[in-house]
């Protein structure tokens, strides 16, 4: 995963991704069928598809960091939970979910995933793009057994609603 350093805060690119829903559950925003404008949830309780005229749909935020058994991802606009043993894939088209306006897939499995802040659902509705940068904070890992050396890594910085922390306004990207 690489990183910069902004205002002296350590930051990822990600990726953000729109996918519809099946229909069957609820969403914090939801697309115009005729036109794509779309809106978000008042609060948390989210957007039911009863109106035929809006479509629910889920946000998506991902990065290139490397992917792992169990870990959920994107691949063409499919969101699955990614089994080692089953990849048969170029990962250039894999995308790792670091966060998510969805609670389960498809086929009801539970992503425990952090969630993304109304406050950028918001402003996505108003100005949908395409990246963003996220807060990552460095942690290092020891052997317990000390077989290898220390290291640091990075790992998604969270708030206390279990939500990603966003940076503003780098390189013209969406500012808060």
């Amino acid at each position: 995963m690489k990183t910069i350093t902004h205002n002296g805060v350590l930051c990822v690119l990600g990726k953000v991704h729109m996918l519809g829903t099946d229909g069957k559950d609820i969403a914090m925003l939801s697309k115009r069928v005729k036109d794509g404008i779309l809106q978000s949830a008042n609060g948390t309780a989210g957007v039911a598809n009863c109106n035929t005229m809006w479509q629910p749909q889920h946000l998506y935020i991902t990065t290139d960091e490397k992917i792992k058994d169990e870990d959920w991802v994107i691949e063409n606009d499919k969101v699955y939970q990614y089994k080692y043993q089953l990849d048969r894939h170029s990962h250039d088209e894999i995308r790792k979910i670091i966060a998510t306006t969805c609670w389960y897939n498809a086929a009801k499995a539970v992503l425990r995933l952090p969630q993304i802040p109304q406050s950028f659902i918001e402003e996505y509705c108003n100005n949908p793009v395409d990246e963003i940068w996220i807060e990552v904070e460095e942690i290092i890992v020891q052997d317990a057994f000390k077989r290898r050396p220390d290291y640091n890594t990075h790992r998604i910085k969270l708030n206390s609603n279990n939500e990603i922390i966003l940076t503003e306004g780098l390189s013209g990207r969406i500012s808060f």
